[in-house]
């Protein structure tokens, strides 16, 4: 987040911030963070976030007007997930239950393993 501003002077400001607040307590990362300017002047790295479609999170969060609606959980199995199938496939499923306007939350999960269970056991 604080890496993400298109303007040097607002990631620095936004670093500063961070330590002086103690959100960063950490002396070697604070001294990190106070020198690095000095000692490369002009050069404050950029971080952009990942696309959404590849990281697990809330899509679309619960509200009042969300409350009375069925969450979704929309998984994408781990081993697949660098396709681009396990990308788009989701991403498409998420935008249709958020354009229905019948939801409440949305979550994209990754999961690791299963075990399939006989309807039987169930």
């Amino acid at each position: 987040m604080a890496l993400e501003a298109e303007e040097q002077e607002a990631r620095i400001n936004s670093l500063q911030f961070m330590i002086e607040t103690n959100l960063i307590a950490n002396p070697k990362i604070c001294r990190g963070l106070e020198e690095y300017p000095k000692e490369k002047p002009g050069v404050v790295p950029q971080s952009k976030p990942a696309p959404v479609a590849s990281l697990p999170g809330i899509f679309v969060s619960s509200t009042q007007e969300t409350a009375r609606f069925t969450d979704h959980d929309v998984f994408v199995c781990d081993a697949l997930q660098g396709s681009q199938d396990a990308q788009s496939i989701p991403r498409a499923v998420i935008d249709i239950l958020r354009k229905s306007g019948r939801v409440g939350q949305i979550r994209l999960r990754i999961w690791v393993s299963y075990e399939e269970v006989s309807l039987q056991k169930l």
